[in-house]
Formats: C-alpha cells, structure tokens, sequence
C-alpha cells in the first residue's frame, strides 16, 4: 500500500498522539509533586533539599559541610601565660600609682611638719617592687607588692570602718579590688616555669592561630 491509500484520519491521529505523550508525562510529573507535598505536610516527606545563600553566593543543600564563613585568631599559648600577659600592663600601671600617691602623701606630710607622715614612705617598697616584678615577672618582687596590697588593703578597711565617711569606703573596695588584681597574677605566675617567664619577659606580640568557624 502506498502512501496515497491512507484514510484521511491517520495524520491527525498521529499528531495528536504526539502531542498526547508529553501532556501525559507532565500530567505525571505534576502528580509526584502533589503527592510530595501532601507527604511534606503529613511529616511523611523524604529528604528534602533545600538552598540557603552563603555571603550572596550560591545556595548549598543543607545538612551538607557549608565553607566557613569567619575566620577568627585565638591565642596559642597557654591560659596562664595568657592571664599574666593580660594583668602584667595593669600591674605595672597600679605600682606607678601606687607610688605616685606615696610620694604625694609624703610631700604632704613634709609641707605640713608631720615627720611621723614621712614613715608612709616605707610603703614605697612595695609598688617598687611590684613594678620590677611585673616588668621582669619575677613572682619573689610580685609576691612583696602582694602583701603590702594586703596590709594597706586592711589599714583602709580598718579606717573605712571607724570614720563610716563614704569617699573611705570606696578608697578601701578599690584596694580590695587591686589585691585581689595583685593576688591573682602573682599565684598565675608561680605556675609558670623560669623558662617560659624568661619568654615572656622578651615577646613583644603573641602568637596566634586562626580558627574558623
């Protein structure tokens, strides 16, 4: 048979067929996306993925590794070394205050005739010493300025306590608050070998890590 003994319905047919086969898969494909959703709201649903952006970039599926988004540098010493680096500056600031207002008390006591008040420039031995000691971090120097911050620290509280005069009190918490400064450096520092005090004395900047997160 040829070609010019085919019924005139065949060619449509035939286009309609061929139309038919793509309308179905879509018809299919609409169909498992209904039924993912219905199971999606059932708490039934597979894993899904979805996308969130990182810095405006492109979305990752999540449960996936994401890249790291900061990076941050930390320390690499030890906590201890950390700690006397960190109260090793504000030692040596309290001992140059603390020498300051002696000397000042002195020059009072001096102006004033009261060679008794001249005795307060024994108490130069200890932020004398706390100063050295921090500079060198020497825990035998540090530990002298510890107890003088404890005696001047109890001679405040004492006087606080007979003059019940409010600018006593504060003077007395803020030498608590240096013996306690003075207390912790010095204990932090005994824990450390002569050997790492030595590197120290000499690091001009720590070392750090990078971490990312």
């Amino acid at each position: 048979f040829g070609s010019s003994h085919l019924p005139k319905t065949a060619l449509p047919y035939s286009q309609s067929l061929t139309s038919f086969i793509p309308a179905m898969a879509q018809v299919a494909l609409d169909e498992r996306m209904a039924q993912q959703l219905q199971q999606a709201e059932m708490g039934h649903a597979g894993p899904i993925v979805q996308g969130r952006p990182i810095n405006g970039g492109a979305p990752i599926a999540l449960g996936a590794v994401a890249p790291p988004t900061a990076v941050i540098a930390v320390a690499d010493i030890p906590p201890e070394e950390l700690l006397v680096l960190n109260y090793r500056v504000g030692l040596m600031c309290f001992s140059t205050i603390d020498i300051i207002t002696t000397v000042l008390n002195a020059i009072s006591a001096w102006g004033t005739r009261n060679w008794w008040g001249l005795a307060v420039l024994v108490f130069l031995i200890g932020p004398i010493s706390g100063l050295i000691g921090a500079r060198l971090l020497n825990p035998t120097l540090v530990g002298v300025y510890v107890v003088f911050c404890a005696l001047k620290a109890g001679f405040q509280i004492t006087f606080a306590a007979i003059s019940l005069f409010l600018w006593p009190i504060l003077l007395a918490l803020i030498q608590i608050w240096i013996t306690k400064i003075v207390g912790t450096f010095w204990m932090t520092l005994r824990r450390i070998s002569p050997e790492r005090r030595a590197i120290l004395v000499d690091m001009k900047e720590v070392p750090v890590r990078m971490v990312y997160w």
